[in-house]
């Protein structure tokens, strides 16, 4: 572990249904531990202070917070007062409209509330969608913090645009009991496909039908690589040190790498209008339906892939042929192209 690192404070909250006090109270003292550990920024579970569970919206209602409530006020003064970063999900009343949307908020060191993330895969019974486009990136000492919530990380490309936005950090409030997939493998995907540093907070306890007495909170690395994982029937203050550079700053290269390898100019299908053509299999030069074979070359490592088809021994098997990732010429894909052809 570097010398340089900022210590997250991850507060597996046991929420209680619509208690408000209660929870806010239990906020506080989590992330005080936490304070008292050294952490600089304490992250909090998705709908933290009215639990989740609700019929509609008129039952969720006297338990939403707005931007300049009473509750969000508590949390700005303690932020301020401990001079550390706080994320906090909560169900946010909009004014003046009167929209419950799923949010979580962000508040800086001085009490200062930076913005907000909307839920947007939201719960249709009793919350607002968040729009596609939001302003849910800011700037701290230690690099660029995204936000997100729960299962808006089920949606590869809603974590993506983060990441295009600037993203170095993605913090992920969360309310995931454990299920057939272990949402923490889809949040180390998240963290790997976009070279991202990404922290979950889950949550604890018991709520209707919702049981996290086992849900997992989780942090990992850029490449994927698990930095801490914890569960507990009981609240608890999860400590997690994220190294940094000399600099101070969050390294971000693995970030830079992988999006220098989108290719952005080969989009442009993704916004055609195909409902007149009655054949897409021959308008898009696809394989007629059927079985499909598919095949994975694999060059020695350092070996241009291109090099590698020309030495190897045909016929190819008839289908799809999967080539590793290189730094492809015009030449090296005429090649490809000649010997597909052939």
């Amino acid at each position: 572990m570097s010398e340089r690192y900022l210590r997250v404070g991850i507060l597996h909250l046991d929420v209680v249904a619509r208690r408000l006090d209660l929870n806010l109270a239990n906020f506080l003292a989590l992330a005080e531990e936490a304070a008292d550990k050294g952490a600089q920024l304490v992250v909090g579970t998705e709908m933290s202070l009215s639990g989740y569970c609700f019929e509609d919206r008129d039952s969720l209602l006297p338990y939403a917070q707005s931007e300049d409530g009473e509750a969000l006020g508590q949390i700005s003064k303690w932020a301020a007062k401990r001079g550390v970063y706080v994320a906090i999900g909560l169900a946010e009343l909009a004014k003046p409209e009167g929209i419950i949307y799923n949010s979580a908020f962000f508040i800086d060191d001085k009490g200062k509330i930076l913005g907000r993330a909307r839920k947007i895969n939201a719960e249709s019974r009793w919350a607002c969608p968040g729009p596609p486009v939001q302003d849910n990136i800011w700037p701290t000492p230690w690099g660029q913090v995204g936000m997100r919530i729960c299962s808006d990380s089920w949606h590869s490309l809603i974590i993506r645009i983060s990441a295009l936005k600037g993203a170095d950090l993605l913090l992920l409030p969360a309310n995931c009991p454990p299920m057939g997939l272990d949402p923490c493998d889809l949040w180390r995907f998240r963290a790997k496909e976009n070279g991202l540093w990404f922290i979950a907070c889950n949550r604890t306890g018991q709520e209707k039908d919702l049981d996290c007495l086992e849900a997992t909170s989780c942090a990992f690395d850029p490449y994927g690589q698990e930095l801490f994982r914890g569960q507990s029937p009981q609240s608890a203050a999860f400590m997690v040190d994220l190294p940094l550079n000399e600099k101070g700053q969050l390294d971000n290269q693995r970030k830079k790498e992988i999006l220098a390898q989108r290719t952005p100019q080969n989009h442009y299908r993704l916004c055609g209008n195909f409902n007149y053509i009655k054949d897409l299999t021959r308008y898009l030069k696809l394989p007629e339906p059927g079985e499909l074979e598919l095949t994975a070359f694999i060059p020695r490592a350092q070996e241009n892939p291109a090099d590698f088809l020309e030495n190897t021994p045909q016929p190819w098997p008839n289908g799809l042929i999967f080539l590793p990732n290189w730094p492809y010429s015009p030449n090296d894909l005429e090649r490809l192209n000649n010997l597909a052809g052939d």
